[in-house]
């Protein structure tokens, strides 16, 4: 009977997944977003769903950061809390 000996297991950082998280995705797409100041929104998510919190100048931002979550892969639904600042 030949001996094989065991597969070395590669170190648990390259066995990680490479693809993005939806959270990822999600900042990384409202980075992009110039008009969107930095930092006003955050966002969580749990299994494809995504919640955003915070406050925007302007409700033609929110109309526009809400469109483009909606529309990323992974992203299941949506529950937009940000709110308008009134001026």
């Amino acid at each position: 009977m030949k001996r094989t000996s065991k597969p070395k297991r590669k170190p648990l950082a390259s066995r990680a997944p490479r693809k993005k998280g939806t959270a990822v995705a999600v900042l990384d797409a409202i980075e992009c977003i110039t008009t969107v100041p930095r930092g006003a929104l955050d966002v969580t998510v749990h299994q494809g769903w995504v919640r955003l919190e915070g406050s925007l100048p302007d409700w033609s931002q929110k109309e526009t950061v809400d469109e483009i979550v909606r529309r990323l892969p992974g992203v299941k639904g949506l529950v937009s809390l940000i709110r308008v600042e009134s001026r």
